[in-house]
C-alpha cells in the first residue's frame, strides 16, 4: 500500500538534487543514484517498522529509536573510515543501510572518473570499500526482507503474549451481541416518552 508513495517521493528527491548538485551526467549514472536512493527507502522504512512493531506505544518506539538509527548512522562510513572501527563496535557497520547506501552511491558516481585525463584513480580502493554497487544493493534488499520478517516475528510475538488473546485468539469482542431490534424499540419507546424531542 505505501510503495507508491517510497516510490514516487524518492524520485522527486533524485531530481531535485541529481541535476542541482551537478553529478555525472548520464542516464545510467542517474538510474543508479534513484536505485540506490530508492533501496535505503525500503531499508530506512523496514527498520522503521521493525522499530514500532517491538514496542505497543508509540511514545517507547520514539525514544528508542535514536538509540538505535545513530549509531547506525554513524557507522555508515562517510564520519569514519569504515576499516578503522574498533572490533568490539565494527560489526554494526554490516546493520547499516547508510553504509550500504554511502557505498554505493560513491561507486556510481566516482567510477567514471576513474579515467580522467589518462589516468586511472581506483575511488573504492582510497575509501577500502570492499564492495561494489551491485553487492551493495543486494545487502540492501537483504535488510529490507530481513527487518520485514522481524516486523512479522514482533507483531505475532506480541499478539501471543497479549493477555485478552489465550492461546493466539482475539476474544476481545466476543462477547457483544448488538441487538437492533431491541436497540429501534428503545429509540422508539424514548420518541413516545418525549414527543417535544422529535
Amino acid at each position: 500500500a505505501e510503495m507508491p508513495i517510497l516510490t514516487f517521493l524518492p524520485f522527486v528527491t533524485v531530481v531535485l538534487i541529481y541535476f542541482s548538485t551537478e553529478y555525472y551526467l548520464s542516464f545510467a549514472e542517474f538510474a543508479k543514484f534513484y536505485l540506490t536512493i530508492f533501496m535505503m527507502v525500503q531499508a530506512a522504512t523496514a527498520l522503521g517498522y521493525w522499530l514500532s512493531a517491538l514496542f505497543d506505544q508509540e511514545t517507547s518506539a520514539v525514544a528508542v529509536s535514536p538509540l538505535v538509527n545513530q549509531p547506525l548512522n554513524l557507522m555508515g562510513g562517510y564520519y569514519v573510515n569504515a576499516k578503522t572501527y574498533p572490533n568490539w563496535i565494527g560489526w554494526l557497520q554490516y546493520l547499516s543501510p547508510v553504509r550500504y547506501g554511502f557505498m554505493s552511491l560513491a561507486e556510481a558516481q566516482w567510477t567514471p572518473y576513474d579515467r580522467v585525463n589518462g589516468t586511472v584513480k581506483d575511488w573504492s580502493a582510497v575509501y577500502e570499500f570492499d564492495l561494489g554497487y551491485w553487492e551493495c544493493l543486494a545487502a540492501m534488499l537483504c535488510l529490507t526482507i530481513l527487518l520485514r520478517l522481524f516486523v512479522v516475528l514482533a507483531l505475532w510475538s506480541q499478539h501471543q503474549s497479549c493477555p485478552c488473546c489465550p492461546g493466539g485468539k482475539d476474544n476481545r469482542n466476543a462477547g457483544i451481541h448488538f441487538d437492533f431490534k431491541a436497540y429501534e424499540a428503545e429509540k422508539e419507546r424514548e420518541a413516545l416518552a418525549n414527543p417535544d424531542r422529535m
